[in-house]
């Protein structure tokens, strides 16, 4: 088979690594490293993307307001109710400022209230 793909004009099988740093991916399993707090996966997450220290951990205090997480950014993962970790999914996927995110089943699993919820973040 033979084609291109590109993300945001990037080949993705000449520059594999500067497409992934466009894309954000929330999978439908849970997927967050359960050793960590709330705030050391989205801290984690942006390092690993290159973020510097202070970009992530202020990326991370806003995005822990945004998706209504500041009171539990010291809990561990494990504590989290399943609205809770989906929504923390969904920050880290867009902790390193994606132009491309892809959700699989964002709300699968989620009571009425939390799949509203989730839907009025990401509007």
């Amino acid at each position: 088979t033979g084609g291109l793909a590109e993300v945001g004009g990037i080949d993705v099988w000449r520059q594999p690594a500067e497409a992934k740093r466009l894309i954000g991916v929330v999978p439908q399993s849970n997927t967050l490293d359960r050793s960590l707090t709330v705030f050391e996966n989205l801290l984690f997450h942006g390092r690993f993307f290159g973020m510097s220290a202070g970009d992530a951990k202020a990326e991370a205090q806003r995005l822990l307001e945004r998706f209504r997480l500041t009171d539990r950014a010291d809990m561990p993962v494990l504590s989290l109710s399943g609205g809770m970790a989906q929504r923390l999914m969904v920050a880290r996927a867009v902790m390193h400022r994606p132009s491309v995110l892809f959700l699989d089943e964002p709300t699968a699993g989620l009571d009425p209230q939390s799949r509203i919820a989730m839907w009025e973040i990401l509007g």
